[in-house]
Formats: C-alpha cells, sequence, structure tokens
C-alpha cells in the first residue's frame, strides 16, 4: 500500500500509468524519493560484476594485490559508488555500503576475520579509503561543477531553488540533499555559506577538496582506532579526538 498519492500526470489528454518506480539511467528512482531501492539495486549488480572476477582476478595467485586493488577499484567500486554523489543518505547506507566493501577487501587480500584485522588496516593494506570519504569526495566535486554551470541550466536550477508549494513534515522530517551537503561541507571544515565563491575556481576547489577529504578519512580512522581502543581496553583513556577548528 502506498503511504503517500501517487501524482496523476497526463500528456496529450492520455494519462501516464503511475508506477512505485521505475529505472532512469541504470538508476532506480522511487515514488517516495528514497534511495533504498538504489543502494539494494547498486550492491545486487557490484555483487554480480565482483563474483564473476573471483577465480580470474581475486584468487589469482600470479596477480599482484595491487593490481587486483586497482582492478576492484575501477571495476567493483565504480559500478557501486554509480551516481552516488546525488544520493541522500543515512547511516544505515553508508554501513550497508562500508561492510560490502570491507568483504570484498578481505576476499581479495585473503584476510579471513578470524584472523582479527580491523577494517583499518584493511584499507591501508589495500591503500584504499573508505566508502564514506569516496562519496564525500564525489559529492564536492559534483556541486562544485553544478555551481560552474550557466545560471539556465536545470541542475543548477534545481540545487539552488526552493518548491512554490508543499510542506516538510514537522517530527523528523525528511533529509534533503542540501542537508548531506551542509553535513558534507561541516565534516569538512569547509565553509557552508562561502564554499560557492571558492568552487568558482574549478582548481582551487579541487586542491580543497583533496585536503579536505584527505582530513576527513584521518579524523575518520582516528575515531575508529579510539573506538577499538575503548572496546578492547575499557580502562584506558583513548586519544582525544582532534578538533578541526584547532
Amino acid at each position: 500500500m502506498f503511504r503517500m498519492k501517487l501524482a496523476r500526470i497526463s500528456i496529450n489528454n492520455t494519462g501516464l500509468k503511475a508506477t512505485q518506480q521505475f529505472t532512469y539511467l541504470g538508476s532506480i528512482i522511487s515514488y517516495d524519493a528514497k534511495i533504498d531501492k538504489e543502494i539494494d539495486n547498486r550492491l545486487s549488480k557490484t555483487s554480480s560484476s565482483f563474483g564473476r572476477l573471483y577465480k580470474r582476478v581475486w584468487k589469482n595467485k600470479n596477480l599482484r594485490a595491487t593490481t587486483k586493488t586497482r582492478v576492484y577499484r575501477a571495476v567493483v567500486v565504480t559500478t557501486l559508488l554509480y551516481g552516488s554523489e546525488s544520493w541522500v543518505l543515512y547511516r544505515s547506507h553508508t554501513r550497508l555500503l562500508e561492510r560490502f566493501h570491507q568483504r570484498c577487501l578481505r576476499i581479495i587480500l585473503d584476510v579471513h576475520w578470524t584472523d582479527y584485522v580491523s577494517n583499518v588496516a584493511i584499507l591501508e593494506q589495500a591503500g584504499l579509503p573508505s566508502i564514506e570519504a569516496m562519496i564525500v569526495k564525489s559529492r564536492l566535486r559534483w556541486v562544485g561543477h553544478v555551481h560552474r554551470m550557466d545560471d539556465h541550466r536545470l541542475p543548477k536550477i534545481v540545487m539552488h531553488s526552493e518548491l512554490s508549494s508543499g510542506y516538510r513534515e514537522r517530527r523528523a522530517p525528511r533529509k534533503r540533499y542540501k542537508d548531506s551537503l551542509k553535513r558534507t561541507l561541516s565534516a569538512c571544515d569547509i565553509d557552508v555559506q562561502g564554499w560557492s565563491d571558492l568552487a568558482t575556481d574549478r582548481s582551487a576547489w579541487r586542491c580543497r577538496i583533496q585536503e579536505a577529504t584527505a582530513k576527513f578519512e584521518e579524523e575518520r580512522i582516528t575515531a575508529a582506532n579510539n573506538k577499538r581502543l575503548r572496546r578492547d581496553n575499557p580502562t584506558q583513556t583513548p586519544t582525544p579526538h582532534p578538533c578541526r577548528h584547532c
């Protein structure tokens, strides 16, 4: 049963069939604008891509680990994160993607869960960042690209516009793309109000993204290590989390 009323759209007096979801440019668009179906779609397609290379690449002893991780990033990660720059993610979605990322890397590196190797160590061994860091980077690059478009371009109009009608739920309103962007900018220590001025210069914006995402990943690793330290040594005081404003 639908949780909201579907719009009735007609073209030349012919009504269009309403549907809960449809596929557009390889991505699933849901009637309620949620990303859950698309995440499931990405994971399904990526699992298939990863499985087809299982014997030929991942378990091929004639290939070096660096070669395998390059193939993984070029084939698997690009499939997994297709269109991720426009996603509105919740923590539950990020956890699903990170778990899949870790599972694939452990297969490639031949590391088993019983070896008690941390997720941070797996990423360091593979020479790859976390999924969250890759999404942050692609999102910042995309909004910079959109901001530099001409004012009449539809993506720029949509990103900077407000709906003329309708309302948001009062209790726990659904997260918007601009909410995700603000959180990303804050996490990367980029001025939420003045980012557009910096994004006007493509070279300066790309340099700022490189610095910001590197710092974001560094802080994420520190937080993960501290969490592991608190779990393994409850009485030991962990290293304080660095303040990005100091």
